[in-house]
């Protein structure tokens, strides 16, 4: 028999108080599936089960080792040859006049700028739910998966 509990919390938090919050909600639920009876299969056979487990590690992208390569040359004039980004000849970022247009229009737009609900966006979590359990997942069907969309790379340098 399931129990229902409200997670009372602060209506603006921090970004990384939002991830923890997350991050418990997700454990709770994870440890609640796994003594449920009605969950057959162990994480790791659900996983192998996944489309994504025949999915093989992509090779090292060329470019990115360029710049990997530059950051640890110790060559006082060397000269970063694989980021795609153009520089002044103080070696400053240059931005072009359409990007500076683009971020103009973006700031005139006055998009809504309020937090997203503490579960993240519903379509984003729909999409993802049947990209990775397919569109007829009995799983989807039969209300036993928790979808929740979580901050990533935040404070990051």
């Amino acid at each position: 028999r399931a129990t229902r509990r409200a997670v009372t919390v602060p209506l603006r938090m921090s970004a990384l108080a939002t991830q923890q919050v997350t991050a418990r909600l997700v454990a709770r639920v994870a440890r609640r599936l796994a003594k449920s009876d009605r969950i057959a299969m162990s994480t790791r056979a659900a996983a192998g089960s996944s489309f994504l487990s025949d999915v093989e590690q992509a090779p090292a992208d060329p470019i990115l080792g360029v710049s990997v390569a530059f950051r640890e040359s110790t060559n006082p004039n060397k000269l970063n040859l694989g980021v795609g980004a153009y520089r002044t000849e103080d070696l400053k970022p240059y931005v072009l006049d359409v990007v500076r247009q683009a971020e103009k229009r973006m700031i005139e737009a006055d998009f809504d700028k309020e937090y997203l609900p503490m579960q993240g966006l519903a379509e984003f979590n729909e999409a993802t739910r049947k990209l990775l359990l397919g569109e007829g997942s009995a799983a989807i069907a039969e209300s036993r998966v928790a979808t929740v969309q979580s901050l990533s790379e935040i404070g990051r340098a």
